[in-house]
């Protein structure tokens, strides 16, 4: 199972090799499009903290960029471990330590600046980048960590329109659309980018991202 699987990009090399798939998203435009690309796998509009789908259904729960984006990830993760089958393995990807990551000392900051400040309480979206919060979160809901590292990501782009063709399908990006307007985030998010331009127009921005595989104590 991809959860927050977008557009199915990970679904994708999944399907290469021989997965059944099942995805699920918030964004029904995106389960539109990840349903189009594997017309085969299952892919359904629906909510991390509350997965539909019997107990015990999944031999590998997948998830890339979302749970730092849940509501309560600690319900998210609840909800991992319980569709998880006796053996399985859930593999989570995470952006890594803030200082690691271009995007977020660039970009994510400029955008946010735009939106308004979010509920009191609610969790901050990196907050799980630094790997003791996240471990602790997977302890607290019986996983054991079996493996871990940090990979490069860095983001490459042929130019400034590109780049933000690229970006503008993020959900960060896509909450400071809805505050603010295109426009308004557009011009951010290009003038947040421009110290990464080369002189050939080429913008490249360094990160690392976090991958955790675990598995039940």
């Amino acid at each position: 199972m991809d959860v927050g699987c977008g557009a199915g990009g990970a679904a994708m090399i999944a399907h290469r090799y021989h997965a059944r798939i099942t995805g699920i998203d918030a964004a029904s435009a995106l389960i539109a499009v990840a349903q189009e690309r594997i017309p085969s796998a299952k892919f359904q509009v629906g909510e991390l903290e509350e997965l539909p789908y019997p107990d015990a259904s999944f031999d590998v729960v997948f998830s890339s960029n979302s749970l730092q984006y849940a509501a309560h990830p600690p319900a998210a993760l609840n909800e991992f471990v319980r569709v998880l089958d006796n053996g399985g393995r859930i593999a989570i990807v995470i952006w890594g330590r803030p200082e690691d990551c271009e995007m977020d000392s660039a970009v994510f900051p400029a955008v946010r600046k735009l939106m308004p400040p979010p509920p009191a309480g609610t969790p901050q979206p990196l907050a799980l980048s630094d790997p003791n919060v996240l471990n602790q979160l997977l302890h607290q809901v019986k996983l054991t960590v079996t493996a871990s590292e940090f990979v490069d990501v860095p983001m490459e782009y042929a130019n400034m329109e590109d780049a933000w063709r690229a970006q503008k399908s993020a959900g960060p990006i896509q909450g400071g659309i809805r505050a603010a307007g295109e426009d308004v985030v557009r011009k951010a998010v290009v003038e947040a980018m421009r110290p990464y331009t080369s002189p050939s127009g080429i913008i490249r921005m360094r990160n690392k991202f976090r991958v955790v595989i675990a598995a039940r104590e």
